[in-house]
């Protein structure tokens, strides 16, 4: 593949551990000349692939270093209130 940009979208979420190695491993290889867009949830995949992040929530975006977008998600997540309302087109 000669591409200049990569988008991952929750990849590393699937598959066997195996899997998941030699995709992080490709993912290494490919960020030597390449930028890597990484889409996930997974704070751990973000702070090892990633040197900056971007959050997005309710419409609202907030770009740092991963480990501060890390611990403000971490943070959300233990004080929000589960709602599907979220989740509603209304």
């Amino acid at each position: 593949m000669n591409a200049e940009i990569l988008i991952v979208d929750e990849a590393l979420s699937v598959g066997d551990l195996a899997f998941q190695k030699k995709c992080v491993d490709w993912i290494d290889n490919f960020r030597r000349t390449g930028t890597l867009l990484f889409v996930s949830h997974s704070t751990a995949d973000l702070s090892r692939l990633c040197d900056h992040a971007i959050w997005i929530d309710n419409g609202m975006c907030g770009s740092r270093d991963v480990a501060n977008v890390v611990r403000g998600y971490k943070k959300a997540t233990l004080v929000e209130q589960d709602s599907m309302s979220r989740f509603s087109a209304v």
